[in-house]
């Protein structure tokens, strides 16, 4: 039988049930989505707090639950009045989204440095009064509307700033806008914000058994305390009144407040309501598990964030986890050793703070007790931390220590365990740690150790004596030490031994040899490097499989713009290459989308759409709906598509090309259209700002009508003081370049930043005859050029290179 979900027509709303409709799918159901047009819908411009209605944006879905013409509703929580009409009930509530509230502004000006007198737009009274009390010489103004429509406003110049649900933004992938994030403390959340509901007719068993797996009961635990809260206080859209609660265990822990528009009694609170509100999830409801026990309630205890001390593998990004990439996309904090290689921060979201924590020459103590206190204070802000750790945080990383400082602290924590280097780093230099023929047994040692300490705390008869694979972490400035206390206590000063540094990596270097002969070899050795002693490392000889990659040790900069970077990126390193990404464009939405969407509305007027960029087709298909559009008003349209990237971007959607040319580039998307009868065609070009006009002037010529919309800027990145030369040293074997605009970027960033001498005789490749004449204008050598004008074609293009140059 079908599920019938019933849901609000604004975009989020529709995410919000598509996403549910998706969960149930998975779970073997069918379901649809009907859209129903609600009272707060229509009074659009209205103030909610004027309105005195409650439940606006509800009422007309609660009542088509009640009639059976929908099975269940999606609402976002914090629009549920706290009173549910006879016969409805919550019946799942799934795992919550950020809570908190962001900071959107016009030109990207964080909340702290904002001017006295700027315009800031908000919906609420809640938020109204924590404003002011942060910034009194804001002018706060009221808006209204969904997030499209308040997004719009604020591009228009009505005023300068947003405070937005952080909720909203991220399941509408718009988490980019966001240029400040409020802690709990900052702006406490309005009741039940972040969080979804889904309302069921109260005793429909099937409905209730179907959506029985999205419940979290931890959510929905902190959330009936939230909304018990409200209702012993009275509260609505009318009165500016907060409440954030967190559910951990037996433990409940919450922070609330009533606020006034006057900043002089702001915040005020009474922890008898709040304590109140927590007393009355005394008793679950009747679809949580019976085993769950009374909560204690903490009064006014400011909610903390949460610690994920993620493994960052051994070096090659591609040995990182799908679950320390989650946590890094969703990081509010990232906290970095000197280990984990930096290509990772590329996961972290816009806005995420980057911080380094891997200062060399610092007390090992004192750096380490910093990286404690710093942990527990980011996430004391109600951030979510994560502290990226080389290897695995469990082996010799100190995870262990900095965990226990969390644990004293009262900070939640989790931890992602990565791919250990004493493992891997053997593996990528050939050498298995185990193998049946030889040993069955691997011993992980901290070489740290001074071997000829009066105590040592090491065994060195025990590690002496067996016959296992030894795997010294950290002991290449103890190498003479180890190799010499091994022999002492009776290991062959014959056994096979290696010394590896920054294993896994392009820049990986290995020397091997005996016991007795190790140190002198690895004597100019520098950490990070591991010592593996034992029968395993003769087997490098035949299993050396990194190292003779094709691209193995060269150093290659990408241009590209940075979301656009990881495809080429990933090819080279796939390859052996150490891809060094130095974006030279950001891709920027135009400063107004009425152009474009003007266009978007007279589709019928038109008979040709040319795209000839993969953002092109990005940002064209991303408006449709903003003019009530899909991909089906496409239909009768010729497409053509400058590439095969730009045809694949289409191809997502279900949207086939009528034609790409053979040459991936202006002139040969003419040449496709050489034979056809242009003139009285009109043609709509959705493309960058600034671009070339070779297109639209020879159809023009030709007596078609050409409508050129902006639907996208290309603009300098920006990069801290040092960054290009850190990033540019040692020289680089190749910079790669995929467009003209990539090219002369890339001279005006490095004379911006006076830094040309770094690529002085520096090797450029191209990714076709056009970058190439624009390369050789600007100085630059181009000594690679692809035949076929796509990223496979230009990796092709680079390895036949470096080929023909080893020979």
């Amino acid at each position: 039988m079908k599920i019938v979900v019933g849901a609000r027509g604004s975009k989020l709303a529709v995410w919000q049930a598509t996403w549910v409709k998706e969960q149930l799918t998975a779970l073997g159901h069918s379901a649809e989505i009907k859209l129903i047009k609600t009272t707060g819908d229509k009074l659009a411009t209205a103030s909610l707090a004027m309105s005195g209605t409650k439940g606006l944006f509800i009422k007309e879905i609660e009542e088509e639950l009640a009639e059976g013409l929908v099975d269940l509703a999606v609402h976002s929580l914090k629009d549920l009045p706290t009173d549910q009409p006879d016969g409805l009930t919550v019946a799942a509530v799934p795992e919550r989204e950020d809570a908190r509230d962001v900071f959107v502004s016009r030109n990207g000006q964080p909340f702290d440095s904002l001017s006295a007198g700027s315009r800031v737009a908000t919906s609420s009274l809640r938020r109204e009064c924590q404003l002011r009390a942060l910034h009194p010489n804001l002018e706060v103004v009221p808006i209204r509307g969904n997030l499209d429509t308040r997004l719009k406003k604020l591009d228009r110049g009505e005023f300068d700033a947003l405070v937005l649900a952080a909720a909203g933004l991220r399941r509408l992938g718009l988490s980019g806008r966001v240029t400040s994030i409020f802690s709990i403390e900052e702006m406490c959340p309005a009741v039940g914000q972040g969080a979804l509901a889904i309302e069921i007719r109260r005793g429909d068993a099937r409905v209730e058994r179907v959506v029985g797996p999205l419940e979290h009961e931890a959510t929905h635990i902190a959330v009936r305390a939230e909304r018990a809260t409200l209702r012993h206080l009275g509260g609505g859209c009318q009165v500016p009144i907060a409440a954030h609660a967190v559910a951990e265990g037996n433990e409940l822990r919450m922070v609330g407040l009533v606020a006034s528009r006057s900043a002089d009694d702001f915040p005020c609170a009474t922890n008898s309501a709040l304590e109140a509100g927590a007393r009355r999830v005394t008793k679950p409801p009747h679809h949580l598990r019976a085993s769950t026990r009374t909560p204690k309630f903490r009064p006014w205890t400011f909610m903390s964030g949460k610690v994920y001390l993620v493994g960052a593998g051994p070096g090659d990004p591609g040995l990182f986890t799908l679950k320390g990439k989650a946590v890094l996309e969703r990081a509010d904090c990232v906290i970095y050793d000197r280990l984990a290689n930096e290509v990772l921060l590329r996961y972290a979201r816009p806005g995420c703070e980057r911080i380094f924590a891997g200062r060399r020459g610092a007390d090992p103590a004192a750096r380490q007790a910093e990286i404690n206190r710093l942990l527990i204070s980011k996430a004391r802000e109600g951030r979510v931390v994560a502290r990226l750790k080389g290897g695995d945080p469990f082996v010799f990383g100190r995870g262990g220590e900095e965990a226990l400082e969390l644990v004293k602290a009262g900070i939640t924590f989790e931890v992602v365990p990565g791919v250990s280097s004493g493992f891997a780093v053997p593996a990528y230099a050939g050498i298995p740690v185990t193998h049946r023929e030889l040993t069955s047994c691997v011993t992980f040692v901290t070489g740290h150790e001074d071997p000829a300490k009066s105590v040592p705390a090491l065994d060195w008869p025990s590690l002496a004596s067996g016959q296992g694979t030894l795997v010294f972490f950290m002991g290449v400035r103890n190498l003479e030490g180890i190799a010499a206390a091994l022999i002492q206590h009776g290991r062959d000063a014959h056994t096979p031994a290696a010394a590896i540094h920054w294993g896994t990596r392009p820049m990986q270097r290995v020397i091997t040899g005996t016991l007795d002969g190790i140190a002198a070899k690895g004597a100019s050795f520098q950490p990070p490097a591991l010592l593996i002693v034992g029968e395993v490392v003769r087997l490098r000889e035949q299993l050396n499989w990194f190292e003779r990659l094709p691209l193995f040790g060269k150093r290659v900069v990408v241009t590209r713009e940075r979301e656009q970077a990881s495809v080429l990126s990933e090819a080279l390193e796939a390859l052996g290459a150490q891809a060094i990404e130095l974006p030279t464009i950001q891709i920027r939405d135009p400063q107004s989308w009425e152009q474009i969407d003007q266009a978007i509305r007279r589709l019928n007027e038109f008979d040709y759409l040319l795209v000839t960029s993969a953002n092109g087709v990005r940002k064209f298909l991303s408006r449709l709906p903003a003019s009530n559009r899909d991909v089906r008003d496409l239909k009768g349209l010729k497409i053509g598509a400058i590439g095969a990237a730009t045809a694949a971007e289409f191809a997502k959607t279900g949207v086939r090309v009528d034609f790409v040319p053979s040459r991936y580039q202006a002139e040969g998307l003419l040449e496709a259209l050489a034979n056809q009868d242009v003139r009285g065609k009109s043609f709509l070009m959705p493309r960058a700002r600034v671009a070339r006009d070779l297109v639209p002037r020879v159809l023009a010529g030709r007596g078609a009508r050409v409508e050129v919309v902006v639907a996208y800027e290309t603009v300098p990145p920006d990069f801290e003081q040092g960054e290009l030369v850190r990033l540019l040293t040692p020289p680089p074997d190749l910079i790669t370049f995929t467009s003209s605009s990539t090219a002369s970027n890339f001279v005006k960033l490095l004379r911006a930043h006076s830094v040309t001498q770094a690529i002085q005789g520096a090797l450029c490749a191209s990714i076709g005859p056009v970058t190439s004449a624009t390369l050789r204008k600007l100085g630059l050598k181009v000594a690679v050029e692809a035949t076929e004008s796509t990223v496979p074609g230009l990796v092709n293009a680079i390895r036949n290179y470096f080929a023909g140059a080893s020979r």
